[in-house]
């Protein structure tokens, strides 16, 4: 993944850093793709780069949690970084996504509380304009869910978006509390949306899908189509949170 951004001409920042888990300490990585432009402003697109520790008894892949998103972030970042931007990008893949046994205020979301503390601690945090947050988006029957812990605006936009492109019908047509890696920058009060399809498989009582952390989340249930839509969903978001600064 590194070497991939490198092509790009990115700037990598390895930000390494020691967990504390409840399987004991954990050393883990976000990585971090820049591209600077003239401005202060920053957009941030991420997504996490691991899967979720799993019982040697099963077969992992992660296909859509978390192989998807971080594909489609990949191949977004030549569309982005090639027309004159008028805010610094940051590609960040955190580490540390998921709890080690369960959700906590201190088990989940490793990377990203890392990185949300570093910003804060150097007063960079100011400076982001926007993050968007994309996981588990791959999944064949598109169905983005409206996150209430997402930033109102954001999901406006984005509504908007679609409805322009006649995909209204892939986003929002549910209503869920995710915690996820937006909330520690949400929590700085930076605008953050997280798109992501919670309903990946079967519908089942907690409301995640059959597929969700399952021997069955194999690239057999990723889409292309999905991919496209939601990529091309963020592109024209990222534009126009980008042209924002030129017109001030």
């Amino acid at each position: 993944m590194k070497n991939r951004l490198q092509s790009y001409g990115l700037t990598i920042k390895e930000d390494s850093f020691t967990a504390s888990t409840p399987k004991g300490k954990v050393a883990m990585q976000n990585l971090i793709g820049i591209h600077a432009s003239p401005h202060n402003r920053i957009l941030m697109l991420a997504c996490h780069l691991e899967t979720k520790l799993m019982p040697a008894s099963m077969k992992f892949v992660g296909a859509n949690d978390a192989a998807a998103a971080c594909a489609l972030v990949v191949e977004l970042i030549p569309h982005l970084i090639g027309r004159g931007s008028q805010h610094t990008y940051w590609f960040v893949f955190f580490d540390g996504e998921e709890a080690f046994e369960s959700w906590s205020a201190t088990d989940g979301l490793y990377g990203s509380r890392h990185l949300a503390a570093e910003l804060k601690q150097s007063g960079l945090h100011a400076s982001v304009r926007a993050m968007v947050l994309l996981d588990m988006i791959g999944d064949k029957e598109l169905d983005v869910a409206r996150d209430s812990n997402s930033d109102p605006e954001l999901i406006a936009a984005v509504t908007e978006i679609a409805r322009r492109k006649g995909w209204s019908r892939h986003f929002f047509q549910y209503s869920v509390n995710i915690l996820d890696d937006h909330i520690p920058f949400r929590r700085l009060h930076i605008p953050a949306i997280d798109l992501i399809d919670f309903r990946y498989g079967r519908p089942t009582p907690t409301g995640a899908g059959s597929f969700f952390h399952s021997s069955k989340d194999t690239i057999d249930k990723i889409s292309p189509k999905s991919l496209q839509i939601v990529g091309e969903v963020t592109l024209e978001l990222l534009k126009q949170l980008d042209q924002e600064r030129m017109s001030q």
